[in-house]
């Protein structure tokens, strides 16, 4: 077991507001770590490559201000679905969810609300 974090945040805009709620998938044998970014790995213990973020603050929309990542069902690897939380700026926290086509694109995320 390495004594040292497998993620750390910045100093780049992937993952620059820190590294926070990781959830972790298998999925096709890769395994990806979903936190305040993406990171994905084929060995458990690394290395992890960062990722493009998949989800992102929606302008106007009941998440536009924060968003940390929940649990994670890969009950169809090819359809990982995620609950998250999302903020508004003034800190109103709601439950939504997303789906992925593969663990890599999103393929469905849930209405906005007011």
């Amino acid at each position: 077991m390495d004594d040292q974090p497998v993620i750390l945040p910045g100093p780049g805009e992937l993952d620059c507001d820190g590294c926070e709620d990781p959830t972790l998938a298998l999925s096709n044998g890769i395994y990806y770590v979903y936190y305040t970014g993406i990171a994905r790995a084929d060995l458990m213990s690394g290395p992890w490559a960062v990722q493009e973020d998949l989800l992102k603050a929606r302008h106007a929309a009941w998440d536009s201000w924060h968003l940390s990542t929940g649990p994670i069902l890969v009950s169809n690897a090819q359809r990982p679905s995620m609950f998250y939380n999302g903020a508004t700026q003034d800190a109103t926290w709601r439950i939504g969810w997303v789906e992925f086509a593969q663990p890599l694109n999103v393929l469905w995320r849930g209405a906005k609300t007011p």
